[in-house]
């Protein structure tokens, strides 16, 4: 992967393992397994961050993760070059005080949507600070193929269809999805 990257952007890229992995849904796990990933992510911060400065880069670039926000605010700090922060998510206190602080602080800030930038904006941050880049997946004409593709997957053509884009992981609420339309559909069949 960091050969294609380093092919991609013509440019020296270094990835290190900081040893996070998306924390399971149980509690319990989390519970359990938060005190070694603290560790482990402070054992490996110092290799980080050595390996940040010793590559001198002129901006640090991250997303809103505490773990990436936290190397790329220290690192961007020691350096003095500026930093830019590329928010997904929305705006609040689950980010962390850290991303939400740097968030503030950053010299720009790149957005996924204009709702997402009004939450910056409302942050506080200066609108010359924030750019929005949208998702670059170019939607298909409206009915584009649609009669072949009921056909194909046996739905009829004046079934009601709902669709969700999104990676298929627990966190993006596909399950809440199925359940609040399986409510509305008992209501309003």
């Amino acid at each position: 992967m960091q050969a294609r990257i380093n092919e991609a952007s013509g440019a020296l890229t270094i990835g290190m393992d900081t040893g996070y992995r998306h924390p399971s849904r149980s509690r319990l796990h989390r519970a359990v397994t938060k005190p070694y990933r603290r560790w482990l992510l402070r054992s490996r911060s110092a290799a980080v961050n050595r390996a940040i400065v010793a590559t001198r880069p002129e901006v640090m670039y991250s997303s809103q993760q505490r773990i990436d926000c936290r190397a790329a605010t220290l690192a961007s700090r020691e350096l003095g070059v500026p930093q830019i922060i590329h928010l997904h998510y929305n705006v609040g206190p689950w980010l962390g005080a850290l991303a939400l602080r740097s968030l503030a602080e950053c010299d720009h800030v790149i957005t996924v949507s204009d709702f997402i930038r009004g939450q910056v904006l409302h942050l506080g941050v200066s609108a010359d600070k924030v750019t929005t880049i949208h998702n670059t997946m170019v939607p298909s004409e409206a009915g584009s193929g649609r009669d072949e593709v009921r056909r194909e997957l046996q739905i009829p053509s004046d079934a009601v269809l709902i669709g969700q884009v999104c990676r298929m992981d627990p966190y993006k609420g596909l399950e809440d999805t199925v359940h609040a339309f399986g409510d509305i559909a008992r209501e309003s069949p």
